[in-house]
Order: C-alpha cells, then sequence, then structure tokens
C-alpha cells in the first residue's frame, strides 16, 4: 500500500477544541518528538495545496459517484518520498458506484463510476498548484465542459491501467482532505502538511491546431421517458493545449520544470433521445 487513512478527530473525552493527533501527526510525531505532545494538535501543519471544481448540471449517476470516490480518497496519508496512485485503494465495482456516462473508446458509454475524473481532476489540479511532481496523467480524449475553466488541466482514470499518480517529495507526509459540497455542486480537495516554502508558476495555456466541432450525434437510450432527450455533450473543436510550471525552492532555487501537454480530438453535440424522438436531419444517429 502506498498510503494509510487518517483524519485530524475531535477528542471524545476532552475539550471539543482539543485535537487527538492520529496518523498524520503520528508520523511527524515519530519524526520531530520535540514539537508535539500526543494531546495537542501538530504544531506547522498547514494547507499546503488545494483546488475547486464546479460539477453544475451533473446528474444523479455523477454526483452519486463523486461522492463516493471524493469520500475513497478523504483522509488518505502519503509518506515523504511515497506515490499517491488513485487507483491503488479503489474498488470501481463497489455496489456504490452506479453507471454513468463516460468516455470509452472515443465514445459515450455507461460505465461503472461514470463521472469519477471529477475527482482526478480535482487531486491533480492540487497536486499541480502545490509543486508536487505528477508522475502519472493522462487528459480527456475530448474537451469536457465541466473542466473548461482550466482547459487543457484534467486527469481521466479507469480501472485497471488509467490512473494518476504523483509523488509527495516534501520531507513529510501529506494528508488528502475532500469537501464535498453537493448542494453547490462543487468539490474542493486540499493537501495538508508542513509547508517547505515552495512557489510554484505556471504559463499558459498556450492553445493551437484548432478544429471545428465535428457533426452532432444522437444515441438511442430506452432509460428516457418517451418525447424527451437529454444533451449530454455540447461540441468542442479539437485543439493542442500546453502548459508550463516552474517550481522553486523558498531560497529561489529551481526544483522542476515541466510542460503539461494535451490534445483534444473534435468532439459533437452529443445527444440522448427516447422514445418517439425523431432526431433532426444531418445527425449521426447510433
Amino acid at each position: 500500500q502506498y498510503f494509510e487513512r487518517a483524519r485530524f478527530e475531535e477528542h471524545l473525552e476532552g475539550n471539543r477544541t482539543v485535537v487527538r493527533l492520529n496518523n498524520l501527526g503520528s508520523a511527524y510525531l515519530s519524526r520531530l518528538p520535540h514539537l508535539v505532545n500526543y494531546t495537542n494538535p501538530m504544531p506547522g501543519v498547514e494547507r499546503v495545496a488545494s483546488a475547486t471544481t464546479s460539477y453544475k448540471g451533473a446528474g444523479y449517476a455523477k454526483r452519486t459517484n463523486i461522492a463516493k470516490g471524493a469520500a475513497m480518497i478523504d483522509g488518505v496519508v502519503i509518506p515523504a518520498g511515497e506515490e499517491f496512485s488513485f487507483l491503488a485503494n479503489s474498488n470501481f465495482t463497489h455496489t456504490d458506484f452506479v453507471e454513468g456516462y463516460g468516455i470509452v473508446g472515443g465514445q459515450l458509454a455507461k460505465v461503472f463510476a461514470g463521472g469519477i475524473c471529477q475527482v482526478s481532476t480535482t487531486i491533480f489540479r492540487t497536486a499541480a498548484n502545490g509543486g508536487f511532481p505528477i508522475t502519472r496523467r493522462i487528459p480527456h480524449t475530448f474537451v469536457v465542459s465541466t473542466y473548461e475553466d482550466i482547459v487543457g488541466f484534467d486527469a481521466t482514470v479507469m480501472e485497471p491501467t488509467t490512473d494518476f499518480r504523483f509523488k509527495n517529495d516534501s520531507a513529510g507526509p501529506l494528508m488528502v482532505v475532500v469537501r464535498n459540497e453537493p448542494a453547490e455542486f462543487r468539490l474542493t480537495i486540499e493537501l495538508w502538511g508542513i509547508p517547505d516554502g515552495r512557489q510554484v508558476r505556471f504559463a499558459g495555456p498556450f492553445i493551437s491546431h484548432v478544429t471545428r466541432p465535428g457533426a452532432p450525434v444522437w444515441q438511442y437510450d430506452a432509460s428516457l421517458k418517451a418525447g424527451t432527450k437529454s444533451q449530454l455533450v455540447y461540441g468542442r473543436g479539437g485543439m493542442h493545449v500546453s502548459y508550463q510550471r516552474t517550481v522553486t525552492a523558498a531560497d529561489g532555487t529551481p526544483l522542476m520544470t515541466d510542460d503539461f501537454q494535451t490534445t483534444y480530438a473534435r468532439w459533437y453535440d452529443y445527444v440522448l433521445f427516447g422514445p418517439g424522438v425523431v432526431p433532426p436531419a444531418g445527425a449521426i444517429v447510433r
């Protein structure tokens, strides 16, 4: 296992403002025993990185899978020098996941945990913002409207091989803290640890090779009510997007410079239609 689950929890027998040191604090305690005692919070532990994404307009399946996926990584501790793997502790056939639409082989198809990429994209952005090395990241095949606020900066996951990973190259452990706000359609993921003063700068996006959207696609879905339709995707042109990230130490010493490259194929309006609906002329019907 790359990591273990841990939380800071209220001390049940004491004042509610007293925090009991659990696994993350214990990891620091073993390294820095002179700084803490068992019943007090670890001094110096702060939020070192965060990112927020919106899933406004998501349907039941995606909302359910986001909530499950978010809970799955909440509280994970990544020891110093270790790698976080999104799939390492995941079970994508778990009964709490439901079928939702995902991109499979360039097509929309119902898959278990469809929509889970909201979580992987958010933690990718968090790790990138924190200046941590991204060791495996696979972008989506097409531009996904949910992530267009920072186009070209997403990460997809699908078992068994499509994973997102990053390395904790700091001197101490990190803890993943997730805040899912379904009423606001908002997901925030944070990394907590002892900051080392590193600075992160991005340049971009640099966009090139833009193409026009493809012809609209209408796909029959017998589960929809008669006479109804649901547009899952709004057509986007293809493009190549790149960002350059520069990470420096607190004293200005360069730590790393890397590029995030994404090539999107052109996408098209993708509409599901139920019984009794006639697709418009010119549409590709599946």
